[in-house]
């Protein structure tokens, strides 16, 4: 039976969000996106984090396109693929504030036949968040999302821990959202003062404001520290216990080091029997079967 989205379409949405930096978002969600594509999915990736890019004052880019190297982004890395894949990425190709612009109608960029992105702009990391107007530009994003729906069967969304709206944004797009969290008092914050704002954008829009379920991603666990297993015990006996997902990935250095292949392809493109690669798989498929997909 076909599972469909909260939005009414066979495209599943899947955020990652949490209000810290540091925790590795951007890198989950990339192999989120490449396990997608591995299982056969047509997927889009919109960049919704402004952090790290690089900004060229001439244009609306946040996308350093003289460089041939990433700029640290979701955006870079996949521009970098592009170029690998003999894709061009055109100049008018869609930017992230358009998807709440109904007179902005330009379309996705490929890097490679089944995957396209939304890249982040300049535009997105000086909007401010307004209740008065909120419903109308998600309403414009839900449209949007609807013509997406068309040509994707997934769609991964990175924010960053700064700007509120695109987080916001992001969430009521979603059908499920994954936090990924290391283990420090830190990032366990992040997870509350993500939810403190979250209820009170809902306070204040009223409660036909619906948010996708939260998932929390352990991530970059180090089990030679014994704090990073004690607080790991500690997260799934707190209150979010009910939240963390039932898989865990640990400080491994080769998933630091991929960034345009996944962790479970070597360089050669053979598949990877690391136990990094494995952890990866598990956890895009544990990811991956909440919106009813597997693979």
């Amino acid at each position: 039976m076909q599972i469909h989205s909260n939005i009414g379409l066979k495209m599943k949405v899947i955020a990652f969000a949490i209000q810290k930096g540091g925790q590795g978002k951007t890198k989950t969600a990339l192999h989120a996106g490449y396990w997608g594509l591995e299982i056969g999915q047509r997927v889009l990736f919109v960049d919704l984090d402004p952090q790290n890019a690089k900004t060229n004052l001439n244009s609306e880019s946040l996308i350093d396109t003289e460089s041939s190297a990433a700029v640290g982004n979701l955006s870079g890395t996949l521009r970098d693929l592009a170029r690998s894949n003999g894709f061009d990425v055109p100049d008018d190709a869609a930017v992230a504030s358009g998807i709440i612009d109904e007179n902005d109608h330009r379309k996705p960029a490929y890097f490679e036949e089944n995957g396209a992105f939304i890249q982040v702009d300049s535009r997105l990391a000086s909007l401010n968040f307004d209740v008065n107007t909120f419903r109308k530009k998600l309403q414009i994003a839900r449209k949007k999302f609807e013509e997406y729906a068309k040509d994707f069967d997934v769609c991964i969304i990175d924010t960053g821990p700064g700007n509120i709206y695109p987080l916001i944004l992001a969430m009521s797009l979603a059908d499920q959202v994954i936090a990924p969290c290391t283990m420090d008092d830190n990032a366990i914050a992040g997870l509350d003062s993500l939810t403190a704002n979250l209820l009170e954008v809902r306070r204040q829009i009223g409660a036909e404001f619906n948010l996708a379920p939260l998932g929390i991603l352990p991530n970059r666990i180090n089990r030679t520290r014994a704090r990073h297993m004690q607080s790991l015990n500690l997260l799934r006996e707190s209150a979010w216990g009910n939240h963390v997902l039932p898989v865990e990935l640990y400080d491994r250095g080769a998933i630091e080091e991929s960034s345009t292949r996944a962790v479970w392809r070597t360089q050669r493109g053979e598949t990877s029997s690391s136990v990094a690669a494995q952890e990866m798989v598990d956890a895009c498929k544990c990811i991956y079967s909440l919106v009813g997909l597997e693979g």
